[in-house]
C-alpha cells in the first residue's frame, strides 16, 4: 500500500483559514478469491455453442473432441477443463485485488472572535478497484 498527501494553508483576511489538500492511495494484491484455476481455455471459445453439446454428441465428435476419461459423462466444455472432475477450483489467496483512492478536500475555518465561528469542510473523492473481502479470502465477503 502507498499512500500520499499533499496540503496547503493559507490564512485569509479576518481570521479565516483556508485549507486544500490532496490525498490518495494505492493498494495492490488484494486477496479476491476470484481466480477459478479451472477455467475452459479461451482458445476454445471458437465452439460456440458445441461447448454446450453433450460429450458424446454429433457436434462434439466432429469437432474432434473426445472424452478425457472413459466414465466422463457431461458437457464438451466440461470435458475442455484443465480438471474435467471439478466444476469449479477457487484460488481464494490469489492476490488480484487492487484498489486506489484520490480525493479533493477543502476546509474554510472562521476563528472565534466576536462571539463567532465558523467551520465549512467539502470532499470531493474517488474510490476504484477490486478489493478482497477478508484476511482468510472469503469469496463471499463473510469475514
Amino acid at each position: 500500500m502507498q499512500s500520499w498527501t499533499l496540503d496547503v494553508q493559507r490564512e485569509l483576511p479576518f481570521n479565516i483559514l483556508l485549507d486544500t489538500s490532496y490525498v490518495a492511495s494505492k493498494t495492490n494484491g488484494l486477496w479476491t478469491g476470484l481466480e477459478d484455476i479451472n477455467q475452459v481455455d479461451s482458445k476454445y471459445l471458437g465452439l460456440a455453442n458445441t461447448l454446450n453439446a453433450d460429450i458424446d454428441s454429433p457436434e462434439a465428435a466432429a469437432a474432434g473432441i473426445t472424452r478425457p476419461y472413459p466414465s466422463f459423462q457431461g458437457s464438451v466444455a466440461q470435458a475442455l477443463r484443465p480438471y474435467p472432475q471439478y466444476t469449479t477450483i477457487w484460488d481464494q489467496f490469489q492476490p488480484t485485488g487492487y484498489n486506489a483512492y484520490h480525493s479533493l478536500q477543502v476546509r474554510l475555518q472562521k476563528r472565534y472572535s466576536n462571539g463567532l465561528s465558523l467551520l465549512g469542510a467539502y470532499t470531493l473523492s474517488k474510490n476504484i478497484g477490486f478489493a478482497g473481502s477478508d484476511t482468510f479470502g472469503d469469496l463471499f465477503g463473510g469475514g
